[in-house]
């Protein structure tokens, strides 16, 4: 039968902590949490001489999580089970910090995964009856985001749709077949997005032949350009990480070598790029499209609230 609350530490060790659905649920159970709920979001905004403001970025202060305690007797069972959740948690033999998962699952049967470090707890056991303790174990995550475990990915191809637009300077655009390729046009391609959870920073890969680069979330406004230097040829690729203190632009050769071209994006770009939820528009445009060339999403969805 599945826990509800568990640690997996950095040795892939599991510690359970919620025992309310096991056979030995009569050692300790949770009473309650605090760091689980929706943090507070700051909203960076600007503001045009125009009048009208934009958001341009959301910004989440790291969590810290406390879970409570008691426990319902002082038998040798209790002893063993303490030691071997300390040892767990405290993880003898690999660095203070190192990082683990505490898996969550919600009342709606969603597992959800906080990757954070215990930070504490176990000096604080304090007894307070004959038979009752209470104690508190914490935890910290850089990363608030409770991500569910499946890797989820979705690739934008030009046979995604129902034809490109094509545009040229000073004249009205030409939509084309769906079977045709052409380079040297700006083709864009639209797709929609559908998101379950709250917010996702997704790893981007851009597959070759592709020039003058450009993905626009149209819901979010968030624009990834590339200066018009910057092409790709069948087997290269980009990688774009946008998850925040992980953000990176690498371009891979067709000989395997990654070079940083974060340099190369344009002014309106902004790594700080996200899948809202619900739904995405996003948009796709590549001048020298083949049926090579597509733009993939690799992403675990993310959640604010764990409750």
């Amino acid at each position: 039968m599945p826990v509800k609350i568990s640690y997996t530490n950095a040795r892939g060790e599991v510690a359970v902590l919620d025992h309310s659905e096991w056979p030995d649920k009569w050692l300790w159970n949770i009473y309650g949490s605090e760091g689980l709920e929706a943090p507070e979001l700051d909203y960076t905004e600007v503001k045009y001489g125009d009048g009208s403001t934009e958001i341009i970025a959301i910004n989440m202060k790291p969590r810290d999580v406390t879970l409570y305690f008691v426990v319902w007797t002082g038998s040798p069972a209790l002893r063993d089970k303490m030691d071997e959740l300390k040892s767990r948690l405290i993880q003898t033999g690999t660095r203070e910090g190192d990082w683990g998962q505490l898996m969550i699952r919600r009342p709606d049967g969603r597992q959800l995964y906080l990757n954070c470090a215990y930070t504490g707890g176990f000096d604080e056991f304090v007894r307070k009856y004959p038979h009752l303790n209470k104690f508190s174990l914490s935890f910290h995550a850089q990363d608030p985001l409770f991500y569910d475990g499946f890797e989820q990915s979705f690739t934008v191809r030009q046979n995604d749709t129902e034809g490109y637009l094509f545009f040229q300077p000073d004249s009205n655009p030409l939509y084309m077949d769906p079977n045709l390729f052409m380079r040297s046009a700006q083709g864009q391609t639209l797709r929609d997005v559908y998101i379950n959870g709250d917010l996702i920073y997704p790893t981007i890969v851009i597959s070759g032949p592709a020039e003058n680069i450009r993905v626009w979330n149209k819901t979010t406004g968030r624009i990834i350009q590339f200066a018009s230097s910057i092409a790709l040829e069948p087997g290269e690729t980009i990688t774009i990480e946008t998850k925040n203190r992980k953000r990176s632009v690498i371009m891979q050769d067709k000989t395997g070598t990654k070079t940083n071209i974060m340099n190369k994006l344009t002014a309106s770009s902004s790594l700080n790029w996200w899948l809202g939820r619900g739904s995405n528009n996003i948009e796709f445009r590549n001048s020298a499209t083949t049926a090579e060339s597509a733009l993939k999403f690799i992403y675990k969805e993310g959640y604010l609230s764990a409750e």
